[in-house]
C-alpha cells in the first residue's frame, strides 16, 4: 500500500508539472515534439493498465480459461481506445493527449474519420501485441516469427521517425494514415515535405532486417530439432482440460565445491492452469511423472520443477499466483518450492 501512494505521488508531480511546462511554453509551431508525444503516449498506458486491472478484477473467473489467448482481449481494447479517441468523435484526444493539450488531425487540420484512426491505431498498437502470437505450439511458431519481426521493425521505424523527422513529426502510423499531432492551440498544419533521407532510412530498415530474419528462422527450426521431445510433451499436457498453456526448458545448474564443479540437469516446466485443484501434490506428482514417461531425455536428469501459475494475462493487466514444486531423481516425492530460485538454491 505504501508503494502504491509513493507512484500515485509521483506520477501526480508528473503530470502537475508537465502540464504546466508544455502550456506554458507553448510556441506559435503547430507540432508536438516528442517528449510531448512520448509522455502523452506513457499516460495512456498506465489509463489502459487501469481499465485492464478494472476488467481482470471483474472477470477473472471468465479470463483465466483462455491462458495466454486472453491477451488478444487487452488487445482489442487498447486499439479499440486509441481508435475512438483520436477519430473527430472524441476531438481527436486521447486521455493523455488531454493532458498535454495536444490531438490528432488531417492535413487540413480537421478531425479524422474512424477509419483513418482505426488505421492509424492499428500500427501503433501492432508491435506491443504480436506477442500473443508467440505461443510455444509447435504448429504456430514456424509462421509467426516473421510477424515477431515485423513488431521490432514496426517499432524501430517508428522511433526513428518520431524523433528525426523533425519537420513533421509524423511517425510511421502518421505517414500511413496521412495525419498529424499538433498543439490544440494550432490553427494549421506544419505540411512540409519528409526529408526523403528518412524514406531511405526506413526501407534500409527493412531491407536489413531480412537476413537476420532469415538466420533466426534457422536457429529457431534447428533448437526444434533438437527439442523435439519437449514440443510433443508439451502437445500431451495442454490436451488437459485444465491445462491452458504449457512450456518445457532444459536448463543445467553448475556449483562449485573443493573438490570441483558440481552440475545438475533438469527440466523445468511452466504450466498455466485455470483450476486451483491441480495445485494439490498427488495432481502435481501425476504431472511430473507424465513428463518423466513420455520424455526419454527426462528419465536421465536429476529434476523435473514443475511450476504451476494460476490466474490470467489480458497483456494490459496480469494476475498470476505461481507455485513451484521440486522432484529429485531419487524419492520422486513433491516438495514445495519458490518457483523463482533454481535448483541449488532448494538444497
Amino acid at each position: 500500500m505504501l508503494h502504491l501512494k509513493i507512484l500515485v505521488g509521483i506520477c501526480s508531480t508528473v503530470l502537475y508539472f508537465s502540464h504546466s511546462f508544455f502550456n506554458d511554453n507553448e510556441s506559435a509551431m503547430s507540432v508536438a515534439g516528442f517528449w510531448r508525444r512520448a509522455l502523452a503516449f506513457g499516460l495512456d498506458l498506465l489509463f489502459l493498465c487501469g481499465v485492464g486491472f478494472a476488467v481482470g478484477t471483474t472477470f477473472k473467473p471468465f479470463l483465466m480459461h483462455y491462458g495466454s489467448d486472453g491477451r488478444l482481449v487487452g488487445y482489442g481494447i487498447t486499439a479499440f481506445y486509441f481508435t475512438i479517441c483520436n477519430a473527430s468523435l472524441f476531438g481527436g484526444q486521447t486521455i493523455g493527449q488531454m493532458f498535454l493539450n495536444i490531438k490528432v488531425v488531417d492535413k487540413n487540420c480537421q478531425g479524422i474519420s474512424l477509419f483513418s484512426s482505426l488505421l492509424r491505431s492499428l500500427i501503433v498498437t501492432l508491435p506491443l501485441w504480436l506477442s500473443v502470437l508467440m505461443n510455444p505450439n509447435d504448429d504456430l511458431i514456424r509462421g509467426t516469427y516473421h510477424w515477431i519481426f515485423l513488431a521490432a521493425i514496426l517499432s524501430a521505424t517508428s522511433v526513428y521517425l518520431l524523433i528525426f523527422n523533425r519537420s513533421t513529426r509524423q511517425s510511421l502510423h502518421d505517414l500511413v494514415a496521412d495525419t498529424y499531432v499538433i498543439s490544440c492551440k494550432a490553427s494549421e498544419v506544419n505540411r512540409q515535405k519528409v526529408w526523403v533521407g528518412h524514406y531511405m532510412m526506413v526501407a534500409l530498415v527493412f531491407v536489413g532486417t531480412i537476413p537476420a530474419a532469415v538466420f533466426a528462422m534457422d536457429v529457431m527450426n534447428e533448437l526444434k530439432s533438437q527439442e523435439h521431445e519437449l514440443t510433443e510433451v508439451r502437445k500431451i499436457l495442454v490436451k488437459e482440460p485444465n491445462i491452458k498453456d504449457a512450456a518445457l526448458s532444459v536448463y543445467t545448474n553448475v556449483m562449485k565445491t573443493i573438490d570441483g564443479d558440481v552440475s545438475f540437469t533438469g527440466v523445468r516446466v511452466n504450466i498455466v492452469t485455470d483450476d486451483n485443484d491441480l495445485l494439490e501434490h498427488e495432481n502435481v506428482k501425476a504431472l511430473a511423472e507424465t513428463v518423466r514417461q513420455k520424455c526419454n531425455a527426462c528419465k536421465k536428469l536429476d529434476f523435473v520443477n514443475i511450476v504451476l501459475s494460476y490466474g490470467y494475462d489480458i497483456g494490459i493487466w496480469s494476475d498470476y499466483d505461481s507455485y513451484g514444486y521440486l522432484f529429485d531423481e531419487d524419492d520422486f516425492n513433491p516438495k514445495q518450492v519458490n518457483p523463482k530460485l533454481s535448483y541449488l538454491d532448494q538444497l
